[in-house]
């Protein structure tokens, strides 16, 4: 089974103090990307410009939960 990972860093000094909005834009983002590109691996950038996570649209499912 394949699936769409996204992994944030929210200790990242773009989402402080409150997360709420960077992430916001963040995921808005990577919705647009999916849907003009389709799943795909790559890195996500705050406002800021630096890296903090990625989306590896083709990961395998794990094993065991």
């Amino acid at each position: 089974m394949a699936t769409f990972i996204v992994s944030i860093d929210m200790d990242n000094e773009a989402l402080q103090p409150d997360p709420s909005m960077e992430l916001r834009d963040l995921l808005l983002e990577i919705a647009e990307r999916v849907r003009l590109y389709g799943p795909d691996c790559k890195k996500i950038l705050d406002t800021n410009g630096n890296s903090v996570g990625f989306t590896d649209g083709w990961a395998s499912a794990p094993k065991s939960v």
